[in-house]
């Protein structure tokens, strides 16, 4: 009103300055702390404050989906649909599939239950020492590895399919160790023809999980979930969650398995891996085809539906392959991933990615390392980056028919100084940005480069992929 006193420009110099918000509410001195006082309270610094960081978010999601789902649309309606949806029509994508479950089922799952079979006849019999039964176990778990990727590199199947036979076979060969080393040594053995003890073990192949943990084992997934109306924690303990009545346990055992629950988590999968066909197809594979190299901007011009497929990836195998697994073997931990995407550390990245193969990691290399081989702990940590860029490397350089060592390179010796110079930036912004560089710049590129290899010397000889990608053929 005309009676009303003018408005005058705040004044930075003043400490009691108040700001008013959107709201009308005029936030304290303590929380302008961070903003200099020389300046006036801008967008940016704003934008900057954590609170105003889910708007930001929604935001920033919600124009790169549109923006990326516009191009994906005029793309299709320019060039058709590349995806060949009909290539679940031909024999060699059956064949294929057939020898991955060969491989998965007739040669890795009878290996892991011979080897546990024969550890434990050592262990039981007396018939030689802990040493030599430690040996035979060592030597069966190479061969749990060389195997089954000797015979994938004998049938030549598809990358895609014969990376999750490398990747389950190498899972049973940690699950057997860890199985071993927790259980039946620590027990002193089971009576080699305990039936229940075998289909325990059986159980624990199949569960989605890498160490062997007695108490998860033991209990069902739904009397744990009843003391707190969600599923327990990797790690956590289920006794403390056992807060119901002996009526809802009794309840929660009938219900049995959720087939809605599997129907539901299968249809987001299928939908997962139809989506990265389609993305792969249209905005990576001409990208990857067409280039002569990698460098420079084709990296940068496949970098967003390239991390998308990894995002997609992800949610199909740690949400709902995990969770179809957990529910058919009653088994109760069904958080196989942290908040990677908070990491403010590379090192806080990989503990936070794959709860599981870190697990596994800790209790199996990491503390053994420390405790009986008397490792420095930073020793110990780059122990588990060898190993763990070594089995990666198996699994992409028998997928992809070409040892170009990527995982070894880009996976082991950038990540180990990327380790150390981001923990000086632990808790801050920009080691959470440094995370998200080296994921969206450098892992999912690495994956990348194993299949731009592949096409350019072993692709003509892959029936799926031509089958699979409309343009293959005439692209070459």
């Amino acid at each position: 009103s005309r009676d009303s006193p003018p408005m005058t420009p705040p004044n930075p110099s003043t400490r009691t300055l108040g700001v008013p918000s959107a709201q009308g509410i005029t936030h304290s001195p303590t929380q302008l702390r961070g903003l200099p006082r020389n300046r006036s309270w801008g967008l940016l610094q704003e934008l900057r404050r954590l609170e105003q960081s889910p708007g930001v978010y929604h935001g920033a999601m919600l124009l790169l989906a549109i923006n990326f789902h516009a191009q994906l649309i005029a793309d299709i309606r320019e060039h058709g649909l590349r995806f060949n949806y009909h290539f679940l029509m031909e024999p060699a994508v059956w064949h294929d599939v057939t020898t991955m479950w060969y491989i998965i089922f007739v040669v890795a799952a009878p290996l892991a239950l011979l080897s546990y079979w024969i550890t434990n006849l050592l262990l039981t019999s007396n018939l030689c020492s802990r040493v030599v039964t430690l040996t035979t176990h060592a030597v069966f778990a190479l061969v749990q590895i060389a195997l089954p990727h000797l015979l994938l590199i004998r049938d030549q199947i598809n990358p895609i399919i014969c990376g999750i036979a490398s990747a389950a076979s190498t899972c049973f060969a940690l699950k057997t160790h860890s199985y071993i080393v927790r259980r039946t040594l620590n027990k002193g053995g089971a009576a080699p023809g305990d039936l229940r003890e075998i289909g325990h073990f059986l159980r624990f192949l199949f569960v989605p999980e890498l160490v062997y943990d007695e108490n998860a084992m033991d209990k069902a997934y739904k009397d744990a979930r009843v003391g707190t109306g969600r599923p327990p924690l990797a790690g956590e303990k289920l006794g403390k969650m056992r807060t119901g009545s002996t009526r809802n346990y009794s309840r929660a055992r009938s219900r049995g398995i959720r087939f809605g629950f599997v129907f539901w988590n299968w249809v987001q999968g299928i939908a997962c891996l139809g989506w990265i066909a389609v993305v792969f197809c249209q905005q990576i594979a001409p990208v990857l085809i067409e280039a002569k190299t990698l460098v420079g901007v084709h990296s940068l011009q496949i970098c967003v539906p390239a991390n998308l497929c990894w995002f997609l990836a992800f949610y199909c195998v740690f949400k709902a392959n995990f969770s179809i697994l957990a529910e058919l073997t009653n088994y109760p931990v069904r958080r196989f991933y942290s908040d990677w995407w908070n990491a403010t550390t590379v090192d806080d990245f990989w503990r936070r990615w794959n709860v599981p193969v870190h697990q596994f990691a800790v209790h199996h290399i990491f503390h053994p390392c420390i405790n009986e081989l008397q490792m420095s702990p930073r020793a110990a940590g780059a122990t588990v980056f060898v190993l763990s860029a070594l089995l990666h490397e198996l699994t992409f350089a028998v997928a992809f028919e070409c040892p170009n060592c990527y995982f070894i390179t880009l996976g082991m010796v950038l990540q180990v100084p990327l380790v150390e110079a981001s923990k000086n930036l632990e808790g801050s912004r920009r080691g959470n940005i440094l995370v998200w560089l080296n994921f969206v710049l450098g892992i999912t590129a690495m994956a990348h480069l194993y299949f731009y290899q592949w096409h350019r010397c072993c692709s003509d000889d892959d029936l799926v992929f031509q089958s699979f990608y409309r343009e293959s053929i005439n692209a070459k």
